[in-house]
């Protein structure tokens, strides 16, 4: 059984279990180590040697193994991981690591990253590889599966260790007689943040409502606007603004995500349609504004005067030219079909 070690690894600890008993071993020099082994072996014990085989490389020969027998080795070994452009590798190899040199059929890792400086990124090259950042000081990596799924049968896991408010990693790769590479730069931001830092933000929110997103759809842009308003802070500023054939925003300009005004957003929301004219515009305040001129109030100019079209419109019905007359402008709600 051999079990291959990064270079500059160091063995310094090895465990045999045999049928649910724990053995523990030590590292001997090749001669000893070899030595003992055989004089085990004559008395026919159940012995575990464990040697350095060539460079970077343990062997372990175990015997006897009983049919149907099962026999655990656990190996430990020191080692410090190689930097590479301000990131550490942690690498092993497992094509090699395994019973008469054969890779293993089956491989499992549970990696766990601590960190007292700053852990800023953590990532593997291979997508079947799981990383998860804990926190500012702690990753996990897990990984389950075949060897065939690991490029190059390795496991392989990179770090970045930062003090500073955001971890920056770059890495470049361009092969040879060729003109153009590749690069991949890691930006990541401190995990624990303190809350008095957060910036307050103003978003605009803009939902597409024209006959296109009838059905699931809006269902969804629906619940993802009530998630996202709800999510807003103290200090945040928001408005929502649908449209089909025009804009036609909630409010006249960003207000403040009080929960006045996002509790009347999200009553607003839930009776947007996809393909339906809508209502009426919300205040500052919350409440309806005022949408046309005429004699109900002033005209809003950012607002189009549908009481006309609707003039227009329903003149046309016993008067076309008449209606054609009355109407001020294009109906914003038209809908053409095809016969």
């Amino acid at each position: 059984w051999l079990l291959p070690l990064p270079a500059g690894a160091a063995a310094d600890e090895f465990r045999m279990t045999v049928d649910g008993v724990e053995m523990s071993g030590e590292v001997l020099g090749a001669e000893g180590a070899r030595g003992v082994y055989e004089s085990i072996v004559r008395r026919r014990l159940d012995p575990g040697l464990l040697e350095y085989y060539g460079r970077g490389c343990l062997r372990a020969r175990i015997f006897p193994i009983p049919p149907q027998g099962q026999v655990e080795v656990e190996v430990g070994f020191r080692h410090v991981l190689p930097e590479l452009a301000g990131l550490h590798r942690w690498t092993f190899a497992l094509n090699q690591a395994g019973v008469g040199g054969r890779p293993p059929e089956y491989v499992t890792l549970d990696l766990s990253i601590r960190s007292r400086k700053t852990l800023r990124n953590a990532f593997a090259p291979a997508s079947s590889i799981q990383v998860i950042r804990q926190d500012d000081h702690r990753a996990r990596a897990s990984f389950e599966g075949p060897v065939s799924l690991l490029p190059a049968g390795e496991l392989s896991v990179f770090y970045g260790l930062s003090e500073r408010e955001f971890g920056l990693n770059f890495l470049s790769h361009k092969r040879s007689g060729e003109r153009e590479g590749t690069f991949m730069m890691l930006i990541s931001p401190r995990r624990d943040f303190d809350e008095e830092r957060v910036l307050s933000k103003t978003i605009t929110f803009v939902l597409d409502t024209s006959g296109s997103m009838a059905g699931a759809k809006i269902d969804q842009a629906r619940g993802a606007l009530r998630f996202f308003i709800g999510s807003l802070r103290e200090g945040d500023r928001f408005n929502v603004v649908p449209f089909a054939t025009e804009a036609e925003p909630f409010f006249p300009a960003p207000v403040e995500a009080t929960a006045s005004l996002a509790e009347a957003a999200r009553e607003r929301i839930e009776g947007l349609e996809a393909g339906a004219g809508h209502q009426h515009r919300l205040g500052a305040a919350g409440r309806p504004a005022a949408r046309g001129g005429g004699r109900g109030g002033a005209a809003d100019p950012g607002v189009p005067d549908r009481r006309a079209a609707d003039r227009g419109r329903e003149g046309s019905e016993g008067d076309p030219g008449r209606g054609a007359a009355a109407q001020r402008g294009p109906d914003p709600r038209l809908r053409l079909r095809g016969g």
